[in-house]
């Protein structure tokens, strides 16, 4: 098994000992444990299903929450350019808009590979959701695949902003 089979199987196996520990202290009856056994199996099925360097992998390590912060200032931006021009670029709106999401996809991917790197991303301390690189979800070397790619896109999607800047 892999390294990163190891920890997924570590994952799973701590998951369940907390799903018994919880039903140890709190449940009565049969029913009450059974609704606890489905709800754990339901986790732990979710847990096996990420494969390594599966889309569903890259999906999580991109972190879709976060791209609301790279949107709402380009919204803004767009917002008071409308109000004071009453005139948008829409091409030059959309580059902008797409060049913010790739760099905070980017960002995300770089801060899971450099956390994992220098060991930041504890299981036990971490707060906040689990990070690609640490759960063994994506590897090192096609984390560091991705990061060039999205670095790449960002700056393909930029240089079309650029030049429509100059023009």
């Amino acid at each position: 098994m892999s390294g990163a089979g190891i920890r997924l199987s570590r994952v799973i196996m701590e998951q369940a000992q907390h799903i018994s520990i919880r039903m140890h202290r709190s449940f009565s009856t049969s029913h009450d444990l059974q609704l606890t056994l489905t709800v754990g199996c339901l986790l732990l099925k979710t847990l096996m299903q990420i494969r390594i360097n599966s889309t569903k992998a890259w999906w999580l390590a991109a972190r879709p929450k976060t791209l609301t912060g790279a949107a709402a200032p380009v919204m803004v931006a767009l917002s008071a350019a409308w109000a004071d021009l009453h005139h948008l670029d829409l091409t030059a709106a959309t580059l902008c808009m797409l060049f913010a999401l790739l760099m905070q996809v980017d960002a995300n991917l770089v801060n899971d590979y450099f956390d994992f790197v220098r060991g930041r991303d504890d299981r036990a301390t971490r707060l906040g959701p689990p990070r690609a690189c640490a759960e063994g979800w994506i590897t090192p070397r096609a984390m560091r695949w991705g990061i060039s790619v999205t670095t790449v896109l960002a700056c393909l999607v930029g240089v079309p902003y650029l030049c429509l800047l100059h023009e």
